[in-house]
Order: C-alpha cells, then sequence, then structure tokens
C-alpha cells in the first residue's frame, strides 16, 4: 500500500509522489514517527536482481511477531522465498523473514481485517463505505485482487 495523495488530479489514487515518500522515510526514522508510526512503517530489501537495496514506506497490521502489509507495486517479487528484511517499526528497526501470500481468498479476508483495524486506510484500496455505512465487501473482494500480500516474521 502507499499512501494517499491529496486532491492532484495528475496523481492516480493511492500513489503519492517520491518527494512524499522522502519525507515518510525521514519523519519514521525521526522521534516524530509517533504521529504516523501506528499505521505505517518502513521496509527494506533487496532488489533480486540487482542486489540494490530499496527502502518504501508501506502500511502494516502488527500481531505480535507477525506483519502483515499489502502492496499494488511490483516490489514484492523481491520478498519471495523467505527473503530477508529490515523494517522499522513505531521506531524500532526489526530483522525479518517475507512470505509473498498469494492466495486471492487469504488476501481478501486478511485485507477484510486490516480495513477493519485501520478504517482510514479504505481509500488507499479505493474501498469505499456502502448505504449500511460499512465497507463495501466487493469493493473489498476487488482490492483484494489487485494486491498483493506478505507476511514478514520478526527474528
Amino acid at each position: 500500500m502507499t499512501v494517499e495523495a491529496t486532491n492532484n488530479p495528475g496523481i492516480p489514487p493511492g500513489r503519492v509522489p517520491g518527494i512524499a515518500n522522502k519525507l515518510l522515510k525521514v519523519v519514521l526514522r525521526s522521534p516524530l514517527h509517533r504521529m504516523i508510526s501506528s499505521q505505517l512503517m518502513l521496509i527494506t530489501f533487496r532488489g533480486r536482481k540487482s542486489g540494490k537495496q530499496f527502502t518504501t514506506p508501506v502500511g502494516y497490521m502488527q500481531d505480535g511477531q507477525q506483519i502483515t502489509l499489502f502492496t499494488d507495486h511490483q516490489w514484492w517479487r523481491n520478498l519471495r522465498d523467505n527473503a530477508q528484511v529490515s523494517v522499522v517499526v513505531k521506531g524500532k528497526t526489526y530483522q525479518g523473514s517475507s512470505n509473498v501470500i498469494l492466495d486471492k481468498t487469504i488476501t481478501e479476508q486478511e485485507l477484510q481485517r486490516y480495513l477493519g483495524r485501520l478504517p482510514n486506510a479504505a481509500r488507499a484500496f479505493q474501498v469505499q463505505k456502502n448505504a449500511a455505512g460499512e465497507l463495501d465487501p466487493i469493493a473489498i473482494h476487488e482490492a483484494a485482487q489487485r494486491f498483493t500480500m506478505m507476511r514478514i516474521d520478526l527474528h
């Protein structure tokens, strides 16, 4: 998941300019992280082909030593095969192993749970509320088809 862009017609929903990600990286590594670190973390991984190190801010859900995250970008391919990653969660750095979940049924269930915890994140997934005021299950299903889910097991 990427952070939602504000009302800029040139930026697709769910996307932010590179400058915003750079700013988020600085904030998430600073004492100011408390403003956003309950919803956003940093993940650092190596490119499978290039070997280059990449760091990106991403929304997450933590359950004990396991972190669940979603992306609609292609960088998830670097997290296959228990790739080693580093994450900065609430100002602390952890090492972990990644697991890509390709099962869309599991992705949908976990996305429902994630949005139940963080309903303000729904907009980044293009999920709206239905007439009953609940997050639209059809939109959640559709989002699960577009996004890839990963789990990070912290060491």
